[in-house]
């Protein structure tokens, strides 16, 4: 009985194409956030979005949200109707798992192979899960929803009875569209390799989109690309037609140009800033993230920075030996902090020479041209973090893998099996690095109980260093507490001292009209992280008693090792 019970359980198992991959993402989504060394945002921006969404700085400031204002009124509806849950994450990881448990159902769909079906969603997982499980960013899911959403639509159009998959290519739309809401450039930017991709499938499938079959199998692929645009010039519009959004957005991006590409230098244009009433020390404490002196950093002054700084800017397109020596210095990094994409693309590399058709080899260098070409590209603008370079890596890996699945049916028993039993192996030891790193869980670190105190003490008042958010305190080490629950009225009397953060409504709440001038007040303290205590203390002295014209002291208040909290006078 046994016998029977078992091989229908086989037949069973081998019958499910699609549940079967989606559990086993699951699986491997679970392992990643149970035992993963640490579950938090890459950088403050996401932590900035959660509390936005969360109605911590007002009910009406998801409004605020970068990536879209559609996006930020979808999460505030949620934060409203169950306040008790972090939805801004919650979402994140949604999206993630469904759209890697999609990209392993399309990788796994034309297989019987039972093992090779189990295989891929394990490799597809641990190739994703420290970039997307434990990490959340919105560039890089921007990334993966626009490459997740392409290659379904693609094997949707490719198959022989499109009517029975059209659910799956209003998952490959939104996802394509939602690649959009969350960071539109990155979207643009990935574009080319799938407009390369479609018209190889047009080719392969001999698509005449000269007549109409041809033409509304074209339009069904970039539909979701114009739906996307057009949600994104919506996101544009609402902006630029509000007074108040706007202003934001005009601060943002002054704000952005200055910390986030080369940082202003005093010495290079010291009469030009003088002239424009501009110190040195407004440039030092700006580029410590302390734009808070709402005297000082209007957007006005920052549009007079950005000119200024702009002069030793060279972005134009260029190739020389300098350029060169930075592309090659990206690869390295992007290989050595992303080994499993680079050990798949260097198999995938391998394969093709070896056993790929002239056309494959065409469509391989194509894509590869591209990925440097945006490599340079990236460099040349001045700005090339690896969240921002992981995107073309992730179209020119994942665009081939799925170009040639097709191809591994035909490779002998032998060396099939190597491939399957070596991935097999590569993932489940890569996975086990990935879970045993030492690094600190979430809920170790007191600044969680330290911020959760001051933000009490409605006695007094305290401006926090922004860098705070960037070293996982204010409660988001564990990023599950940001619920609109939690964080009601949660800045009362607390103001962050600047970064890209304008000037939010509970400034103004607080009775600080000038955060970094209020920290001579009796009842107003600074927090800071204790690594940056001395520095950033200093700097503001320094900037206080030039703006006051006054000698400033100060004193540390609390040393807990972590946090430190310091009163000027």
């Amino acid at each position: 009985m046994s016998f029977f019970y078992q091989r229908n359980l086989k037949t069973f198992v081998e019958k499910q194409k699609v549940l079967l991959p989606i559990f086993i993402s699951v699986v491997v989504f679970s392992l990643f956030l149970a035992f993963g060394p640490y579950v938090m945002p890459e950088t403050y921006d996401d932590r900035m979005f959660m509390l936005l969404a969360a109605g911590a700085f007002g009910d009406t400031t998801f409004n605020l949200i970068p990536p879209n204002i559609i996006y930020g009124g979808f999460l505030r509806f949620f934060y409203i109707i169950i306040p008790q849950v972090n939805w801004y994450l919650f979402f994140q990881y949604a999206f993630n798992l469904c759209a890697i448990s999609m990209l392993s159902i399309v990788l796994t769909n034309k297989y019987r192979d039972l093992l090779w079906r189990i295989i891929t969603p394990i490799i597809v997982g641990v190739c994703f899960g420290e970039s997307f499980y434990l990490n959340i960013q919105y560039t890089t899911n921007s990334f993966l929803y626009f490459i997740t959403g392409g290659i379904v639509c693609l094997s949707v159009c490719l198959a022989e009875d499109e009517t029975k998959h059209r659910i799956a290519y209003c998952i490959g739309s939104f996802f394509i569209t939602l690649s959009f809401m969350q960071r539109w450039h990155c979207s643009i930017f990935l574009c080319p390799f799938y407009f390369i991709v479609l018209c190889v499938c047009a080719i392969k499938n001999k698509v005449d989109i000269f007549k109409f079959k041809g033409v509304k199998w074209f339009l069904r692929l970039i539909l979701p690309l114009i739906l996307g645009l057009l949600l994104s010039l919506i996101n544009i519009f609402s902006v630029k037609y509000n007074a108040e959004w706007a202003e934001y957005e005009k601060f943002f991006e002054k704000g952005s140009r200055l910390v986030d590409y080369m940082p202003a230098v005093y010495q290079l244009h010291p009469n030009e800033y003088l002239d424009a009433g501009i110190t040195e020390m407004d440039i030092v404490l700006f580029n410590n993230l302390i734009s808070m002196d709402t005297e000082t950093f209007t957007t006005d002054h920052l549009a007079e920075m950005v000119r200024i700084k702009s002069q030793d800017e060279d972005y134009r397109l260029k190739l020389n030996g300098d350029i060169i020596t930075e592309i090659v210095g990206c690869l390295h990094d992007m290989i050595k902090q992303m080994p499993i994409l680079f050990s798949l693309l260097f198999l995938c590399t391998i394969f093709i020479l070896f056993k790929g058709n002239k056309m494959e080899r065409l469509v391989f260098g194509v894509l590869f041209i591209l990925f440097i070409s945006e490599i340079w590209f990236i460099v040349c603008r001045g700005r090339a973090p690896m969240r921002i370079l992981l995107g073309p890596a992730l179209a020119l890996t994942v665009f081939t893998v799925w170009l040639i699945m097709d191809k591994l049916s035909e490779l002998p028993i032998f060396e099939v099996s190597c491939v399957k039993y070596g991935s097999l192996l590569f993932a489940c030891t890569l996975m086990w690095g990935t879970l045993n790193k030492e690094n600190a869980n979430w809920w170790q670190g007191e600044e969680i109980y330290v911020i959760d105190a001051l933000s009490k003490d409605k006695n007094h008042k305290y401006v926090m260093d922004t860098w705070i958010l960037c070293n996982d305190g204010l409660g988001i080490r564990n990023p599950m507490t940001i619920t609109a629950t939690n964080y009601s009225g949660y800045f009362n009397n607390i103001v962050l001292a600047g970064g890209f953060i304008p000037r939010m409504p509970n400034v103004t709440d607080a009775g600080l009209n000038n955060p970094v001038r209020s920290l001579v007040n009796k009842d107003v303290f600074w927090v800071t992280k204790s690594q940056y205590g001395d520095q950033l203390t200093g700097v503001i002295d320094i900037y206080l008693e030039e703006k006051l014209q006054r000698e400033i002291g100060e004193y540390m208040v609390i040393d807990t090792g972590d946090i430190q909290i310091w009163k000027f006078y």
